[in-house]
């Protein structure tokens, strides 16, 4: 149960970070390093892969 919560939160965290990213954003250094620090956290790539 507390794996279902905790993937919620991951995939809520993601949408809602992309949600806020403007177009100069989501190009950026900064943006990069975050989407790369976020999809090296186990098992955060496959739910990547799900709200895409």
């Amino acid at each position: 149960m507390f794996s279902d919560e905790f993937q919620n939160l991951k995939v809520l965290s993601w949408c809602t970070h992309q949600a806020h990213l403007t177009a100069t954003e989501e190009q950026s250094e900064e943006e990069k390093v975050w989407r790369q620090n976020f999809l090296a956290i186990p098992d955060n790539n496959e739910l990547f892969e799900l709200v895409q």
